[in-house]
């Protein structure tokens, strides 16, 4: 029963709850009861979770095996010393491996074991940001000859390589991973993506740099998407970055995705203007691609509501040739924003003298018409609704009604979840950009029921508002503070 009390004291102790107990006391526990927590952690697990060099020197001088003892998931007390920054514990660790004889691996056993994640010690060091620690593991995998290492894959298939590149101040230790083992480069991440790729996604200037002038022929290599490392700054909104890829090469501008979807197209898509420009001024043939759809630029643009991107391409010599250009369902870019129901562009199209709302699609209309008929189905639907209309005291009935007739145009989920476009849409598949261009339109839809369902002074409430659930909400607000107000006059008076 003593033994076992002395167990939880060591425990707590170790975590911080209660003062450290004595070495001697330490010694004799560890002697007697070689302690294990229900996780599997011995004492020099613990140790080195918290940082205790001097404790941790205790334990190995009584039992040397708990070295390489792994907790229940996996870990080694060098897993959890790097992994929480202690380097001082790592350097000591390291120091007994050192002493480890041959047959038993050395310090190579204990740096390269993996727990369940197959994470070796470099992974936690590195995922940590702990640049001291990470610095010295990584020395000591070149010194023991086994660089190989560097480039080993967790079951997430990330290795210490591709996640340092994610890891804003370890450029240096990028450049000595890749002096030591420079088959890094070839590592092929999530959807396929490069190292360049990853670099790009956190527009980090200086890596690609390292990494470019390592391997220059990363700058072509396609993802699982079939998109280069041009595709993804140029869809994130990276001007600068695209413009360090373009002086490298300008003819990437040119390569296709799985979708034959162009740098230019997916910066036109996200409404990126400054990355779109620095693309056209690099290699103004690349304005004249097409995608799949047989779509233009300016297609994707008036498609998806950018309207930045729009005004720009408005603006340029070649505005005419694409301007009344049909895809392949026979669109003009007109048609495609008066069916994602995107009115600023509209506005703007339909201001220049070279648009011609006449042009008719492959199912016999124009975008005028097609207006047309969205304006007649909303009068008809708006005479049969007449009750959801929104006054000062009627806003619980409101809510309700409304919410019904969403619900049944399959639209109450944009309002109840909301619509959000991901920063990042370069890792997107085509069906999952699809599905955003899809939920923008139905917020749209939704959006505008509301501004059929509320006056002119209630419309001045949310017409900043970007999207439906934003103007559900304030509307929400707005409406509750009402009632409240008018049941405490009510209740007082």
């Amino acid at each position: 029963m003593a033994v076992e009390q002395g167990a939880i004291t060591l425990f707590m102790s170790l975590l911080g709850f209660q003062k450290p107990i004595v070495k001697h006391s330490i010694t004799k526990l560890v002697t007697a009861s070689n302690f294990v927590s229900p996780g599997m952690n011995t004492a020099l697990h613990l140790a080195a979770r918290i940082g205790d060099e001097s404790v941790a020197e205790v334990l190995l001088n009584s039992n040397g095996s708990l070295l390489t003892e792994k907790n229940i998931k996996g870990n080694t007390p060098l897993h959890l010393a790097a992994r929480f920054g202690h380097v001082d514990v790592v350097k000591f660790l390291i120091r007994r491996a050192e002493n480890l004889d041959v047959e038993n691996g050395g310090v190579y056993e204990v740096i390269s074991m993996r727990n369940m994640n197959d994470n070796t010690p470099l992974h936690e060091a590195v995922r940590g940001g702990h640049r001291r620690v990470t610095s010295l593991l990584v020395n000591k995998v070149i010194d023991a000859i086994h660089s190989d290492l560097l480039d080993s894959r967790n079951n997430a298939g990330e290795s210490p390589f591709s996640m340092a590149i994610d890891v804003n101040h370890f450029r240096d230790i990028v450049r000595t991973i890749l002096d030591a083992e420079p088959s890094c480069l070839l590592h092929r991440g999530p959807n396929q993506q490069t190292p360049l790729h990853r670099a790009v996604l956190r527009d980090d200037l200086d890596t690609i740099a390292i990494l470019l002038g390592t391997r220059r022929e990363l700058i072509s290599e396609k993802d699982g998407y079939g998109r280069t490392p041009l595709h993804c700054a140029a869809a994130s909104g990276a001007p600068e970055t695209v413009d360090r890829l373009l002086q490298e090469d300008p003819s990437i501008a040119l390569l296709p995705d799985h979708y034959q979807a162009t740098p230019a197209h997916l910066a036109a898509e996200s409404d990126r203007k400054d990355s779109l420009i620095k693309i056209l001024n690099a290699c103004p043939h690349s304005v004249e691609l097409l995608n799949e759809h047989s779509q233009n630029i300016l297609h994707v643009a008036a498609q998806n509501g950018s309207v930045n991107v729009v005004n720009y391409i408005l603006s340029l010599l070649e505005a005419d040739d694409l301007i009344n250009e049909p895809d392949k369902d026979g669109n003009t870019p007109l048609h495609l924003a008066v069916m994602n129901f995107h009115s600023r562009v509209v506005r703007d199209l339909g201001r220049t003298n070279e648009v011609d709302i006449g042009a008719i699609n492959n199912d016999g209309k124009t975008a005028l018409a097609i207006a047309q008929d969205y304006k007649r189905n909303m009068t008809t639907k708006k005479s049969l609704f007449k009750v959801f209309q929104l006054k000062e005291d009627n806003f619980e009935n409101w809510r309700i009604q409304m919410k019904t007739l969403l619900d049944s145009k399959n639209l109450w989920e944009v309002i109840e979840k909301g619509y959000q476009v991901p920063e990042d849409e370069c890792n997107l598949s085509q069906t999952q950009r699809d599905h955003i261009r899809d939920a923008r339109k139905k917020d749209k839809q939704a959006l505008s029921y509301i501004y059929q369902a509320i006056d002119e002074n209630t419309f001045e409430k949310i017409s900043r508002a970007n999207t439906a659930k934003e103007a559900w909400e304030i509307l929400e607000d707005s409406y509750k503070t009402v009632d409240k107000v008018r049941k405490i006059v009510f209740e007082f008076f």
